[in-house]
């Protein structure tokens, strides 16, 4: 770890809630306490505005668009339509916008729907907002791990600080100088707040301006992808005859060990991440692997790397990937679901080669022997979180692996089996509505494609889709 880098998550805790409350958070102009740039050690240029675009891409990037996300951005003042100054009317804001008690509270939401009595209500609300206040110290513990892992040296943090540009738009003045960012305040996941902005001001284009949950995803690649739902084997997988990618090593090094650039895991099976130690707060952050740069539209590397755009119009942060959601209820696909016995429940999980499209025909940037694996809980116990994870292989791409998960809570004890038939995979090549082989359930795990289940994924988001399988609820 390099001189001068945060390495302490307490302190770093500490510090991170201090700047809710922080009047000023640019102290690089030697106004107000410590500035974000200041606690991670930051020694560039700090322009005005930096440090609340890092935060929120950080809390996209680690968190991501989900109820947790939201909770995060209000509490530092940047969600919009929560963006009172004091920390405990955004609080009681957020809570009367949102639908959060209702999916999280929903009992004691029931209740605080039929006071008609407003000083009752305010009370209860105060009361809701300190619960709140608890949620937010454990994501903020959730943000603080995530970055120490991250910045191992002031080299991968001056990057990333580079690289804010989809959260912030830059200020010039007359001459083309730099001036300072201008942070776009956060779209909520929800869709009670109201979303009435110019889509020039949205940060990433998340579906509808409203969910980075993919909602109405299904909906979407239905209409969009109009081919016949045809039964079919999966073929062999192709293999274009084009040079493989090598992944960058140093000295020594092999390509499965990891903590520096360019060096990735590779040997994830979906036992290893069934059985993971979790962490005993909810982490959304933590089902996503293996770190990995990320790109834009505008900055589109030259080999094929799955789900790591910014501005991905169907993923959003690409990086989390896999979402639930009860079967024909019309709800958004989300990070978390609660199950119940009788009721049935969809899994989606995106995949997007985010490789240069226009590479595509010299085959660089078209993705080989690409392979999906899948696990979900068999049971899930009251009180408990229960991951159902995703693992995307290739042979060329970087990572050669990536993963993510998404999870299953209950108030009683549940079993999920799958609905056999309905796993299928949504594209607009032929391979559209093909339904694959049970083999997904395993580390084999089947081939993806566009034009034919061949293992060939080529660039560009024309190619991108998911795969949609149900579990039945007992």
């Amino acid at each position: 770890m390099s001189a001068g880098l945060v390495t302490n998550e307490t302190t770093l805790n500490d510090k991170l809630r201090a700047l809710r409350t922080a009047d000023y958070r640019e102290s690089k102009f030697g106004i107000g306490g410590e500035s974000l740039l200041d606690i991670l050690g930051y020694t560039g240029r700090a322009y005005p505005g930096l440090s609340d675009a890092l935060l929120i891409k950080l809390v996209r990037d680690f968190i991501g668009f989900n109820a947790s996300a939201d909770v995060l951005l209000m509490a530092f003042g940047l969600l919009r339509g929560c963006e009172a100054a004091s920390i405990g009317k955004r609080r009681e804001l957020y809570l009367e916008k949102s639908n959060y008690l209702e999916l999280f509270h929903k009992d004691d939401n029931a209740e605080y729907k039929k006071l008609t009595s407003p000083d009752k209500r305010s009370e209860q609300l105060k009361l809701f907002a300190q619960r709140l206040a608890k949620k937010e110290e454990s994501y903020i513990n959730e943000l603080s791990s995530a970055i120490v892992r991250t910045f191992t040296t002031a080299e991968v943090l001056m990057k990333y600080v580079g690289n804010v540009d989809s959260y912030a738009k830059k200020r010039l003045d007359d001459n083309g100088k730099m001036l300072c960012y201008e942070p776009i305040l956060q779209s909520p996941s929800y869709l009670k707040i109201p979303v009435n902005i110019d889509a020039a001001d949205v940060a990433t284009p998340i579906i509808e301006h409203v969910s980075g949950e993919l909602k109405g995803l299904v909906r979407r690649l239905e209409e969009a992808y109009s081919a016949p739902q045809i039964k079919k084997k999966e073929t062999k997988a192709a293999v274009l005859p084009v040079k493989t990618v090598v992944l960058p090593t140093e000295a020594g090094m092999s390509p499965t060990e990891s903590g520096k650039e360019g060096v990735y895991p590779v040997t994830k099976t979906l036992e290893s991440l069934a059985n993971a130690k979790r962490l005993p707060k909810k982490s959304y952050m933590a089902l996503w692997g293996p770190w990995r740069d990320t790109f834009t539209q505008d900055n589109l590397p030259d080999y094929p790397v799955f789900n790591s755009r910014t501005d991905n119009k169907v993923l959003g942060v690409g990086r989390n990937f896999v979402y639930v959601a009860e079967a024909g209820a019309n709800g958004a696909f989300a990070k978390e679901v609660h199950v119940e016995p009788g009721k049935e429940y969809e899994v989606c999980i995106g995949f997007n080669n985010n490789g240069s499209p226009d590479l595509n025909s010299t085959g660089a940037t078209i993705a080989q022997q690409v392979r999906l694996a899948t696990i979900f809980p068999k049971e899930v116990p009251p009180d408990k979180d229960c991951i159902v994870y995703a693992i995307i292989s290739a042979s060329n791409t970087r990572p050669l692996q990536i993963w993510d998960g998404a999870t299953f809570v209950s108030s009683q004890i549940v079993t999920l089996r799958y609905k056999r038939g309905t796993a299928k995979i949504k594209v607009s090549g032929n391979a559209n509505g093909r339904v694959l082989s049970e083999n997904l359930f395993s580390n084999e795990g089947v081939y993806l494609g566009w034009h034919e289940l061949d293992g060939l994924v080529p660039a560009g988001d024309s190619s991108s889709g998911c795969v949609i399988y149900r579990l039945v609820a007992e």
